[in-house]
């Protein structure tokens, strides 16, 4: 299968960052995690720039539809960790990066789990 890398050359993650604002329901953590998703017949990569119980936003170099469902795959010490998402909008970070913003499908026990492990203050 092909992969498409990604490039995050001359990408500031200010702006990236500006979309997690206060007034949301859920915390969001500023992350640099590196992901993989399969859409369509390829495999891509992306870099979770924030992550919180019930979204996060994925950078990335190609753009998706929004609405478009996924797995996204994240690479834990002993397994990963398939969380599925939706696409809720795009926005454009830098050139040639763009952003998903992704609401999570289905909030699993080791999710959670993997949340606490990135922000022990995050709630049971």
């Amino acid at each position: 299968m092909k992969s498409n890398s990604l490039i995050l050359v001359g990408c500031n993650r200010k702006m990236a960052n500006k979309y997690a604002k206060d007034k949301r329901a859920y915390d969001r953590i500023q992350t640099h995690i590196d992901t993989r998703f399969f859409y369509g017949n390829m495999f891509y990569t992306g870099i979770i720039t924030n992550i919180s119980e019930k979204g996060m936003i994925i950078s990335t170099e190609i753009g998706f539809p929004v609405k478009s469902e996924f797995n996204v795959l994240i690479k834990l010490q002993d397994k990963l960790l398939k969380v599925p998402v939706k696409i809720v909008r795009t926005v454009k970070l830098c050139d040639p990066c763009k952003g998903m913003v992704v609401n999570i499908l289905n909030t699993s026990k080791n999710y959670l789990e993997f949340l606490k492990k990135l922000n022990p203050a995050t709630p049971k």
